[in-house]
C-alpha cells in the first residue's frame, strides 16, 4: 500500500479486516435466519459498483490540507448526472459554501467556476489525468 503512510497502515488493515468480518457475519445471518439480508447485501454491492468511482473522482489525489476548495474537485457532468446525485458534481462548491442547498448549487458554481482551483470536462478527464499523475 504504498499510497497509504505507514503510520497509518495496520489500522487501515484493521478496520478492512472488521468490515469483512462484519460483511461475512451478515452473510451467514442471511444464509442461516433471514434470507430477505440477501436484498440489502445485493443493494449495498450494487452501490458500491455505482458509487465507488463516483465518490473516488471527487477528493482522490487531492491534498489534504490547505484551501478547502484545493482539496476538492468540481466535475462537468451531464443534467441525468447532476440530478441524480444531487448537485454534488459541483462538489468544490459544496465544501466551499455548505449551507448552499442542493438546487442552488448549479447557480452557485456558475458564479464562482473561474476561480475554482480545478475544473474537470468530466469523469473520464478526471481518470485520465489521475493515470497522468495531474
Amino acid at each position: 500500500m504504498p499510497w497509504l503512510p505507514e503510520a497509518q497502515r495496520a489500522a487501515t488493515v484493521r478496520e478492512a479486516r472488521f468490515m469483512v468480518a462484519g460483511l461475512a457475519a451478515l452473510a451467514l445471518l442471511a444464509w442461516l435466519a433471514w434470507p430477505p439480508l440477501w436484498w440489502l447485501l445485493a443493494g449495498g454491492a450494487g452501490a458500491h459498483v455505482v458509487l465507488g468511482p463516483y465518490l473516488a473522482a471527487e477528493h482522490t489525489g487531492m491534498p489534504t490540507e490547505g484551501d478547502v476548495l484545493a482539496r476538492t474537485r468540481s466535475i462537468g457532468s451531464n443534467a441525468v448526472v447532476r440530478w441524480l446525485f444531487w448537485n454534488m458534481p459541483y462538489h468544490a462548491e459544496h465544501h466551499g459554501w455548505p449551507a448552499v442547498p442542493f438546487h442552488a448549487v448549479p447557480a452557485l458554481h456558475r458564479r464562482v467556476a473561474a476561480s475554482l482551483p480545478r475544473r474537470y470536462r468530466g469523469y473520464l478527464h478526471v481518470y485520465l489525468a489521475a493515470l497522468r499523475g495531474r
